[in-house]
Protein backbone atom coordinates (compact mmCIF):
# COMPACT_ATOMS: atom_id res chain seq x y z
CA UNK A 1 0.00 0.00 0.00
CA UNK A 2 0.72 3.82 -0.89
CA UNK A 3 0.07 6.14 2.26
CA UNK A 4 0.66 10.18 1.72
CA UNK A 5 0.49 11.94 4.99
CA UNK A 6 -0.70 15.73 4.95
CA UNK A 7 0.62 17.71 7.38
CA UNK A 8 2.81 15.38 8.62
CA UNK A 9 4.26 17.72 11.58
CA UNK A 10 6.41 15.80 13.46
CA UNK A 11 5.98 11.91 11.23
CA UNK A 12 4.56 10.37 14.48
CA UNK A 13 1.72 9.15 12.19
CA UNK A 14 3.90 8.05 9.26
CA UNK A 15 6.11 6.48 11.48
CA UNK A 16 3.35 4.53 13.72
CA UNK A 17 1.74 3.46 10.26
CA UNK A 18 4.85 2.11 8.71
CA UNK A 19 6.36 0.27 12.02
CA UNK A 20 2.61 -1.38 12.14
CA UNK A 21 2.40 -2.47 8.41
CA UNK A 22 6.14 -3.21 7.18
CA UNK A 23 5.09 -3.34 3.63
CA UNK A 24 3.77 0.36 2.74
CA UNK A 25 5.52 3.06 1.63
CA UNK A 26 5.17 6.57 2.68
CA UNK A 27 5.23 10.00 1.80
CA UNK A 28 4.83 12.78 4.34
CA UNK A 29 4.73 15.94 3.40
CA UNK A 30 4.61 19.87 5.80
CA UNK A 31 5.34 23.16 5.04
CA UNK A 32 7.67 23.75 8.20
CA UNK A 33 10.73 23.25 7.08
CA UNK A 34 11.38 22.70 11.08
CA UNK A 35 8.24 20.27 11.42
CA UNK A 36 10.26 18.40 8.56
CA UNK A 37 13.75 17.96 10.27
CA UNK A 38 11.96 16.56 13.55
CA UNK A 39 10.33 14.18 11.19
CA UNK A 40 13.47 13.08 9.38
CA UNK A 41 15.04 12.63 12.24
CA UNK A 42 11.71 10.38 13.91
CA UNK A 43 11.96 8.65 10.48
CA UNK A 44 16.15 7.94 11.12
CA UNK A 45 15.36 6.99 14.53
CA UNK A 46 12.82 4.12 13.91
CA UNK A 47 14.87 3.32 11.19
CA UNK A 48 12.15 3.96 8.30
CA UNK A 49 14.31 5.90 6.10
CA UNK A 50 13.76 3.00 2.86
CA UNK A 51 10.05 3.28 3.26
CA UNK A 52 8.68 7.29 4.77
CA UNK A 53 9.89 10.19 1.64
CA UNK A 54 9.42 13.17 3.00
CA UNK A 55 9.03 16.39 1.37
CA UNK A 56 8.47 20.30 2.46
CA UNK A 57 5.40 21.86 0.68
CA UNK A 58 2.31 23.52 1.23
CA UNK A 59 0.08 20.15 0.47
CA UNK A 60 -2.68 22.63 1.01
CA UNK A 61 -1.91 25.75 -1.14
CA UNK A 62 -0.01 24.37 -3.80
CA UNK A 63 0.83 20.31 -3.37
CA UNK A 64 3.46 18.22 -4.35
CA UNK A 65 2.79 17.05 -7.98
CA UNK A 66 4.22 14.09 -9.48
CA UNK A 67 4.06 12.13 -6.23
CA UNK A 68 1.42 9.76 -7.84
CA UNK A 69 -1.52 8.20 -5.98
CA UNK A 70 -2.23 6.32 -2.56
CA UNK A 71 -4.14 3.92 -1.19
CA UNK A 72 -4.65 6.02 1.97
CA UNK A 73 -4.25 9.81 2.52
CA UNK A 74 -4.29 10.87 6.55
CA UNK A 75 -4.23 13.92 7.78
CA UNK A 76 -4.07 15.91 11.34
CA UNK A 77 -4.39 19.12 10.10
CA UNK A 78 -4.21 22.66 11.81
CA UNK A 79 -7.96 22.52 12.61
CA UNK A 80 -8.70 24.82 16.03
CA UNK A 81 -10.95 27.51 15.48
CA UNK A 82 -9.17 30.63 16.46
CA UNK A 83 -10.88 31.60 19.62
CA UNK A 84 -10.73 27.94 21.14
CA UNK A 85 -9.40 28.67 24.79
CA UNK A 86 -7.79 25.44 24.90
CA UNK A 87 -5.01 27.17 21.98
CA UNK A 88 -3.82 29.33 25.67
CA UNK A 89 -3.63 26.30 27.99
CA UNK A 90 -1.40 22.97 28.41
CA UNK A 91 1.40 22.04 25.68
CA UNK A 92 -0.75 23.66 22.98
CA UNK A 93 0.61 26.90 24.05
CA UNK A 94 4.21 26.20 22.51
CA UNK A 95 3.10 24.58 19.90
CA UNK A 96 3.36 26.71 16.69
CA UNK A 97 0.19 28.27 15.82
CA UNK A 98 -0.08 27.49 12.02
CA UNK A 99 -0.28 23.96 13.17
CA UNK A 100 -2.94 23.82 15.26
CA UNK A 101 -5.35 26.54 13.46
CA UNK A 102 -6.52 27.84 10.45
CA UNK A 103 -7.08 31.45 11.78
CA UNK A 104 -10.13 31.06 11.53
CA UNK A 105 -13.39 28.23 11.99
CA UNK A 106 -10.99 25.59 12.08
CA UNK A 107 -12.65 23.71 9.35
CA UNK A 108 -10.85 25.19 6.21
CA UNK A 109 -7.68 23.05 6.42
CA UNK A 110 -10.25 19.71 6.42
CA UNK A 111 -12.39 21.65 3.57
CA UNK A 112 -9.42 21.71 1.56
CA UNK A 113 -8.03 18.43 2.01
CA UNK A 114 -11.57 16.80 1.53
CA UNK A 115 -11.35 19.05 -1.91
CA UNK A 116 -8.18 18.05 -3.28
CA UNK A 117 -8.07 14.52 -1.97
CA UNK A 118 -9.42 12.85 -4.65
CA UNK A 119 -6.17 14.40 -7.12
CA UNK A 120 -4.07 11.89 -4.73
CA UNK A 121 -6.59 8.87 -4.10
CA UNK A 122 -6.49 5.33 -6.16
CA UNK A 123 -10.43 4.44 -6.77
CA UNK A 124 -11.21 2.65 -3.58
CA UNK A 125 -8.70 4.60 -1.68
CA UNK A 126 -9.46 6.50 1.59
CA UNK A 127 -8.99 9.87 2.69
CA UNK A 128 -8.74 9.60 7.55
CA UNK A 129 -8.30 12.98 8.86
CA UNK A 130 -8.33 14.08 12.59
CA UNK A 131 -10.53 16.99 13.50
CA UNK A 132 -12.29 19.08 16.28
CA UNK A 133 -13.79 17.50 19.09
CA UNK A 134 -16.94 19.21 17.87
CA UNK A 135 -16.50 19.18 14.05
CA UNK A 136 -17.26 15.34 13.22
CA UNK A 137 -20.53 15.59 11.75
CA UNK A 138 -19.65 19.10 9.67
CA UNK A 139 -16.41 16.87 8.64
CA UNK A 140 -19.10 13.97 7.45
CA UNK A 141 -21.11 16.21 5.63
CA UNK A 142 -18.46 17.66 3.53
CA UNK A 143 -16.75 14.08 2.64
CA UNK A 144 -20.58 13.21 1.32
CA UNK A 145 -20.41 16.37 -0.56
CA UNK A 146 -17.77 15.49 -2.03
CA UNK A 147 -19.44 12.49 -3.02
CA UNK A 148 -16.99 9.78 -0.68
CA UNK A 149 -18.84 6.46 0.31
CA UNK A 150 -18.39 4.28 3.11
CA UNK A 151 -18.19 7.86 5.19
CA UNK A 152 -17.82 7.13 9.10
CA UNK A 153 -16.35 8.55 12.24
CA UNK A 154 -13.86 7.14 14.61
CA UNK A 155 -13.50 7.83 18.31
CA UNK A 156 -10.93 8.37 20.60
CA UNK A 157 -10.18 6.98 24.15
CA UNK A 158 -12.49 9.10 25.79
CA UNK A 159 -15.38 8.10 23.45
CA UNK A 160 -15.29 11.50 21.51
CA UNK A 161 -15.10 11.12 17.46
CA UNK A 162 -11.91 12.61 16.22
CA UNK A 163 -11.21 11.40 12.99
CA UNK A 164 -13.45 10.81 10.16
CA UNK A 165 -12.96 9.73 6.56
CA UNK A 166 -14.43 8.02 4.03
CA UNK A 167 -13.54 5.88 0.61
CA UNK A 168 -12.97 7.63 -2.47
CA UNK A 169 -15.35 5.64 -5.72
CA UNK A 170 -14.11 8.02 -8.65
CA UNK A 171 -11.88 7.85 -11.11
CA UNK A 172 -8.62 9.00 -9.33
CA UNK A 173 -7.79 12.77 -10.23
CA UNK A 174 -11.26 14.18 -10.34
CA UNK A 175 -10.24 17.30 -8.17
Amino acid sequence: ARVLDLCCGSGCIACAVAKELPATKLVAVDISPSALQICRENVALNRLNSRVLCLQADALASPPMGIGQFDVLVSNPPYIHREDHHLKEGDLRFEPENALTDGADGLSALAILVEGAPDYLKNGGWLLMEHGYNQAEAVQEMLVQREFTAVQNWRDLAGIGRVSGGCWRGQGNAG
